[in-house]
């Protein structure tokens, strides 16, 4: 498409680049999950037809991450909402990583607080810590001090943590954290959707790792946990599916009971193309440090630019967006327009990534370029560097963003509807 026809299909969408068709994105790096992928593409040409011979999900999720009792679902969101069913109730405190949006909000519908104890490097976008998905024990310490054991249900931790740039947390912190939660008797459940990312990051950059097999790596983050929600999307070659993995059977039937309820298990045809997927772990571990070989590519060729976050991230690239940075107000939607500005020119799409309480308090907003693990090639990464490096250095010519008509609820993004307006330069 040329920028004519790019302007067009923006204005029959209200200029709401979340709701561009995928068909009119030269370059779509809007998400890591493939769940709107084909069954193709993931290297499935049809569904498994039916009698052929069969595997069990359950079991080898179960093998491969060391919790006994396990379920398959149809996404991982799905896992969260019956974990949080399970355990949250009205007035509880979930201390630990800054969280995904979804996992954040089904602990606040089930009555309970989440409460951010990231480092402090996490929030130092310039800073090249190798860990900044690593929690501060101290800050959970005084989290269950404040707030007492008895009403902390569990620790939520999320390895390769995407809030904060796709960062991985060290297996010495994960460790500490879980020294610090059998002393209090709290629990450790994970968002384990990246954890093969973390893994590799750990093999990468942890003392004493480099000849760790990440299969050992990963069952040893995971033996510090209760158990864990995964959407299956982001890691492993699937469109479809996610995990709730426990180790208390009483739990994992009180979580089976609800899944009941809800109605969103997998059929047959959906657990067999999600145990394809799982089954062969080397093909995973192939394909997740592709990944993050393509991230580090697209990173590197962006150093110069200053509103990089630092360092190179598991599964994306992400950029700090301010008012400050384009020199237009934050009533023009600065990141927004960023990434409006970027398709208008280069077709390109990434998103706004979901900013914690606690990055909106320190006026961080990070813009994302997410790389699935299928479907982005080596020359599209340097297309996607060129876009972005360009934009990055003609920043000042950037429009702002009006805001007509926002909608309401969580899928309000997708009803927002914008007007670009004339720039407004705030010095």
């Amino acid at each position: 498409m040329n920028f004519a026809e790019r302007m067009q299909v923006l204005e029959l969408t209200g200029h709401n680049l979340d709701i561009v068709p995928g068909k009119h994105i030269e370059l779509d790096l809007q998400t890591d999950s493939l769940m709107h992928q084909s069954l193709s593409v993931v290297g499935y040409e049809s569904s498994p037809k039916q009698g052929s011979e069969s595997v069990n999900p359950e079991q080898i999720f179960s093998k491969n991450f060391g919790f006994p009792y396990v379920m398959a679902v149809s996404q991982g969101r799905l896992a969260e909402a019956i974990l949080s069913h399970a355990i949250i109730r009205n007035g509880h405190y979930i201390p630990g990583s800054a969280l995904f949006p979804t996992t954040r909000i089904h602990q606040e519908r089930n009555g309970g607080t989440s409460v951010e104890v990231m480092c402090s490097e996490s929030l130092d976008i310039t800073s090249s810590y190798p860990f900044k998905g690593n929690i501060d024990v101290n800050a959970l310490e005084r989290a269950i001090n404040t707030y007492h054991s008895t009403w902390i249900p569990y620790i939520c931790i999320e390895p390769c943590n995407n809030a904060v740039g796709g960062h991985p947390m060290s297996l010495e912190n994960m460790r500490s954290v879980a020294e610090l939660a059998r002393h209090y008797q709290i629990p450790i459940y994970l968002d384990a959707c990246r954890i093969v990312d973390n893994a590799l990051m750990i093999q990468e950059r942890e003392l004493g790792y480099q000849n760790t097999p990440v299969d050992e790596i990963i069952r040893e983050f995971c033996s510090y946990a209760e158990g864990c929600t995964m959407s299956a999307t982001k890691d492993f070659p699937t469109p479809i599916g996610g995990f709730l993995a426990v180790r208390d059977p009483k739990l994992f039937h009180r979580c089976l009971d609800y899944l009941i309820l809800f109605g969103a298990g997998l059929s047959c045809n959906g657990k067999e193309i999600i145990a394809r997927a799982i089954i062969d772990m080397d093909r995973v571990y192939s394909l997740v440090r592709r990944r993050i070989n393509l991230v580090k590519k697209l990173h590197s060729t962006l150093e110069n630019h200053q509103n990089l976050v630092q360092p190179a991230g598991g599964h994306g690239v992400f950029i700090n967006i301010s008012a400050e940075d384009l020199d237009i107000p934050d009533t023009h939607h600065p990141a927004q327009a960023f990434l409006y500005q970027l398709f208008k020119d280069y077709g390109i799409r990434g998103s706004l990534n979901p900013s914690s309480p606690t990055q909106i308090a320190n006026k961080i907003c990070l813009v994302r370029f997410a790389i699935p693990i299928l479907g982005l090639e080596e020359q599209a990464i340097d297309k996607t560097a060129d876009g972005i490096s360009n934009l990055l250095t003609a920043k000042n010519t950037i429009q702002g963003l009006k805001l007509v008509d926002k909608g309401s609820g969580l899928t309000g993004f997708l009803r927002a509807q914008y007007q670009p307006m004339d720039r407004v330069s705030i010095n």
